[in-house]
């Protein structure tokens, strides 16, 4: 119960999924607004190589389940700090209260990463031999994940904060998948 916890935090604090990409428009179509545009570039960069696959623990090797944790959580943490740097190149949204809403949702990103760290920190640093000490292990490490647990990350902080970029990440075909569901 621990184990399901403790990876479906993780889990809900990456963001990244399999995106559509931009169609081509025909000359006919109206011009995309900026903030749609800005969205859709978003979206594509921020999906690039995000995805994680959850590590294959096997309970009976507890240092060994361990350790797959402590690197599955190392990839988390470099992917939320990659995004942190995506959102930071990508610049303020061209909408009203663009700066504030990517202000806050870099810090969600970062503070998001520091609870993983926290995590990972405490994880690696628990003596794990048998499965009493990675039950341990599990539970010192989900304290720190539990507040991010229903994380969905930067595209949807963005749209949440500020409608106008809502709708804009609702109307850009490469943010798709990453605001449905």
């Amino acid at each position: 119960m621990v184990r399901h916890l403790i990876l479906g935090a993780v889990l809900t604090a990456i963001t990244g999924t399999a995106l559509t990409g931009c169609g081509g428009g025909d000359s006919d179509e109206p011009p995309v607004p900026p903030e749609v545009a800005w969205a859709g570039r978003f979206c594509t960069t921020i999906g690039e190589n995000t995805q994680l696959s959850l590590p294959q623990v096997d309970l009976n090797k507890p240092a060994e389940a361990k350790d797959a944790l402590v690197a599955f959580l190392d990839s988390v943490s470099t992917k939320l700090k990659a995004q942190a740097g995506r959102l930071q190149s990508a610049g303020a949204p061209p909408v009203s209260g663009g700066q504030t809403a990517m202000d806050q949702a870099l810090k969600k990103l970062n503070d998001t990463q520091a609870a993983v760290n926290a995590a990972n920190t405490k994880l690696r640093a628990t003596k794990v031999t048998n499965q009493a000490g990675l039950k341990t292990a599990f539970t010192r490490a989900g304290q720190d994940m539990a507040k991010f647990g229903s994380y969905q990350g930067p595209v949807r902080d963005l749209g949440a904060s500020n409608p106008t970029l809502g709708q804009a990440f609702s109307k850009a075909p490469a943010c798709k998948s990453q605001v449905s569901g």
